[in-house]
């Protein structure tokens, strides 16, 4: 009987890290998009403003 509360106790500390784990990866998944899409828009503004230098 003890056996199995310590496998149960061993199965539960576990699954909060995996949990833990899963919730990172989805932070850094999410950060790294957010800082993708925030660059690409400072680049299009850049490219937009050597547009209208070259058109001047």
């Amino acid at each position: 009987m003890v056996n199995i509360k310590l496998a149960l106790s061993y199965l539960n500390r576990q699954r909060g890290k995996t949990l833990s784990l899963i919730l990172s990866i989805a932070i850094a998944i999410f950060v790294c998009v957010i800082s993708v899409s925030f660059s690409n828009g400072i680049i299009n503004k850049l490219s937009i403003v050597d547009g209208i230098k070259e058109n001047e």
